[in-house]
């Protein structure tokens, strides 16, 4: 058992407010701090682990932020911890099965009297031991129905370069050194710029988010490389050494050197795709974070022989959740076998992996970036499937579960993904041969679930084409897919402690005909107004890094695109819907084309929209550039629509896709939407 000490502080949650019956919360938030052994055989596949400092005891130290929120009532409680993979530092699962506001603002530094009821000590030097300033941390509960299960709700920091912030969950990772001294590598970080402009942060993360990046050693490098291309894997050209220089522009208008940004005199173009190469230093040794995970839920779960557990309670289950690069995270986190803790025991029960694709996550690389997105990552390549298969090229066997199988501590385990999964993060591969040929054997302790024509993230009704890379052709995805999140969060809960199996799983299949390639689909979206998918989608297949070491330190340089991938998604109707999967009312009862791709306005490259879909709505009336069906064609009024919808949202409910509560929401987001699209249609 790596936990050393366990420092938080009770304070009552949100000023007491009442979560249904299980009533008020507590909030315990603070700081775990670790001592691991690198010698146990578990611990041995983090990377680095042996090239850092040990204390006196030969251990390597670490800690991370952590908030607890349990039921104040310990009768109320339910028995079960259900950790959120926090993504970036921010909690994601209570927003992720919010469907409607909360009564309250949500807080802000100006307002934390809804997170604490007193003023945390803080300080400015930013040592192992100091407390962390979270009392701004989420997670912030809309109608709060996650709390109204009686779980006890863990966030813990797992990401190394989470900037120090009074509203993120970090972890401290220390430095991997060899011989005493701290090492040096080779970096790529992308850029792909939403507007135009001079600075670029050293990092890939999404949309050049600020984060701790790794600085460069020398800003006056010669060797260092800044590329621009069209798209990824298209012909790059090199930009003059002396048209850009490791700085930043200061509010004033000075160029200042900094070995943190890259500055390029000419300017980086929006819809382009920058590439520097250079030296960096202060690797951490990141693989901790998937320690942490565990050995904290481990802590909680089964308590310690010298430390006190602040729950002080019996845990019969534990679970998690993860979305998109949490998502990720856990895929990798059961790669790693890291789901059976040092003293051989199972750590989560049961698994829900949401938004993932068929990716890792580059949190086991010396240099690695946990918010890594693009093709050129080490965390594209295989395996991607959980069970068994063979890398036709390499001969390499592997599968994402091999370590669970081999340990014989199995979860079950929920995977559910948007149609953008599949269009962009090739999903398909989790559940199809890589030629697309056949489909994999699914294990029994495996659900997987398309969310039929669903974007990256829960759509509002509102439409609007302003994405994360600028504005998109069509409006964006509008479909809320929450109360399917929902009803899998119980469906697995059911499954794991009460034995009741859930509903089938629903994926494109090569042997129905429901998976086809992508390229196949795009005649039929071409005839239609709108967007049409982009010419250039990222490309899925065997890569080939120059280098790789004893310590899988990938240079993280551009690999060489081989053999393509299998690029299956789920075949469409006459309407372009997706018939696989599982269909909201949204696709079974449509008032527009739902699809999981969208395509950056005004692009010169011709780019997908970055995690977004499309809503193409049907017209009001006939029309006559438009085959589809109109909207009146369809419906004899409002009211027919809407009891078509709560037919089918009944229907889905008797099947255990959704729950019986969430019914009434679903007509009157259904209700609200009719208004919104009949009012834009045409």
């Amino acid at each position: 058992m790596s936990v050393k000490d366990f420092k938080v502080r009770s304070t009552i949650f949100q000023n007491g407010r009442k979560f249904g019956d299980i009533g008020a919360y507590e909030r315990l938030a603070g700081i775990v701090e670790f001592e691991i052994d690198p010698d146990i055989v578990c611990n041995s596949v983090i990377t680095d682990i042996k090239n850092t400092a040990t204390n006196s005891n030969g251990k390597v130290e670490f800690s991370s932020d952590i908030i607890i929120l349990r039921p104040r009532d310990a009768s109320k409680r339910n028995g079960k911890i259900f950790l959120d993979v926090v993504n970036r530092g921010r909690p994601t699962i209570i927003r992720m099965t919010d469907v409607q506001s909360g009564p309250d603002p949500i807080p802000t530094a100006q307002n934390n009297s809804l997170f604490d009821n007193q003023v945390a000590p803080y300080s400015t030097i930013d040592s192992f031991y100091s407390y962390p300033e979270i009392d701004n941390a989420g997670p912030f509960p809309g109608d709060g129905w996650l709390l109204m299960q009686g779980y006890t709700l863990v966030f813990c920091g797992w990401q190394h370069d989470v900037l120090p912030s009074g509203d993120l969950l970090r972890l401290r990772a220390p430095i991997v050194q060899t011989e005493g001294s701290a090492v040096s590598g080779k970096v790529l970080c992308l850029y792909e710029p939403i507007i135009p402009g001079n600075v670029m942060l050293l990092t890939s993360s999404l949309g050049n988010a600020p984060v701790n990046v790794y600085p460069a050693v020398d800003v006056n490098e010669p060797t260092a490389i800044l590329t621009v291309r069209d798209h990824y894997f298209g012909p790059s050209r090199t930009i003059d050494r002396d048209r850009w220089t490791f700085a930043r522009e200061t509010d004033n208008g000075e160029i200042q050197q900094d070995a943190r940004f890259v500055y390029y005199k000419d300017g980086f173009e929006s819809g382009k795709l920058y590439e520097v190469i250079y030296t960096a230093s202060d690797a951490m040794v990141s693989g901790l974070g998937f320690a942490a995970i565990r050995d904290v839920v481990s802590f909680l779960r089964y308590g310690s022989a010298t430390i006190n557990s602040p729950l002080n309670e019996s845990i019969d289950y534990a679970f998690t959740f993860g979305a998109s690069q949490s998502g990720r995270f856990l895929r990798h986190f059961m790669y790693l076998g890291m789901n059976t803790d040092e003293e051989a025991r199972i750590v989560f029960d049961g698994i829900h992996v949401h938004i993932a694709g068929a990716r890792l996550i580059e949190n086991n690389w010396r240099f690695g970036q946990p918010a890594h997105l693009s093709p050129y990552s080490p965390v594209n390549l295989f395996p991607y499937a959980d069970i068994e298969q063979i890398e036709p090229v390499t001969g390499q066997t592997d599968s994402i579960l091999k370590e669970m199988f081999k340990s014989k501590k199995i979860p079950k385990i929920i995977s559910t993904n948007s149609s953008f999964e599949y269009w962009g993060n090739a999903a398909a591969l989790t559940h199809v041969s890589l030629d697309g040929s056949k489909d994999l054997e699914i294990p029994e302790n495996v659900r997987i679930y398309l969310i039929s024509g669903t974007q990256h993230s829960a759509g509002p009704v509102q439409l609007t084409n302003l994405g994360l890379r600028g504005r998109a052709v069509g409006y964006l995805n509008s479909i809320d897919y929450r109360p399917f999140i929902r009803a899998c969060i119980k469906n697995l809960d059911r499954w794991v402690s009460e034995g009741s199996v859930p509903p089938d799983s629903l994926y494109p299949r090569v042997d129905d005909k429901t998976g086809v390639m992508r390229d196949s689909l795009r005649e039929l979206y071409e005839s239609f107004p709108g967007p049409n998918i982009a010419a250039n989608l990222l490309p899925f297949g065997r890569l080939e890094f120059d280098k790789y070491s004893e310590y899988k330190t990938y240079p993280l340089l551009v690999p060489e695109l081989k053999e393509p991938y299998a690029d299956i998604v789920s075949a469409v109707d006459i309407d372009g819907n997706e018939i696989a999967g599982v269909r909201l009312p949204d696709i079974s009862v449509p008032l527009a084309t739902y699809t999981g791709w969208n395509q950056v306005l005004d692009s010169s490259s011709d780019i997908p929209m970055f995690l977004t879909g499309s809503t193409i709505v049907f017209p009001k009336d006939g029309h006559l550039n438009d085959p589809r069906k109109s909207i009146n064609q369809r419906y004899k009024s409002k009211d027919d629509y809407l009891n078509k919808i709560k037919t089918e949202a009944i229907k889905l409910s008797n099947s255990g896709y959704i729950l019986h509560d969430d019914i009434e929401n679903i007509v009157q987001k259904s209700d609200e939407r009719w208004d919104e699209f009949t009012q834009l249609s045409g």
